[in-house]
């Protein structure tokens, strides 16, 4: 396969404003709640409201146990709450500056994703072929 990294050249974590999670299985809410608590806006979508929703319960008792354990504060946990926007539409991805794609291993699927895509802003998106 071949990488079309050139919208990322020069680019630094910095600029990077929103982030898009697709997929809300464990990698999905793994990677959702640790951008939510480094202080990222995160879009977790996946195939259904109730997906997304179950996510957000299990993201939020994850968090909450963190805030038990002393691992962040009740603070940050609100404010990693509050930056955590769920969803089954996939154009609401569109807008993030970087897209993690984190679906299960079904190349039909991740066939479809892709060819999806496609509709992404080319100056923001990273194409794979």
């Amino acid at each position: 396969a071949a990488y079309n990294l050139r919208a990322l050249e020069g680019r630094r974590m910095s600029e990077i404003a929103k982030i898009a999670v697709i997929g809300s299985g464990a990698m999905g809410r793994g990677i959702a709640q640790s951008a939510v608590l480094a202080g990222y806006p995160v879009v977790l979508n996946d195939l259904s409201q109730d997906l997304v929703q179950m996510a957000r319960e299990k993201i939020t008792q994850s968090i909450d146990k963190g805030v038990e354990q002393g691992k962040t504060t009740p603070e940050n946990a609100q404010a990693a709450a509050a930056r955590l926007t769920i969803s089954a539409e996939l154009a609401d991805s569109y807008e993030a500056d970087l897209v993690i794609e984190a679906i299960p291993e079904n190349l039909d699927l991740k066939r479809s994703l892709f060819a999806a895509s496609v509709r992404l802003p080319a100056q923001r998106s990273v194409r794979v072929r």
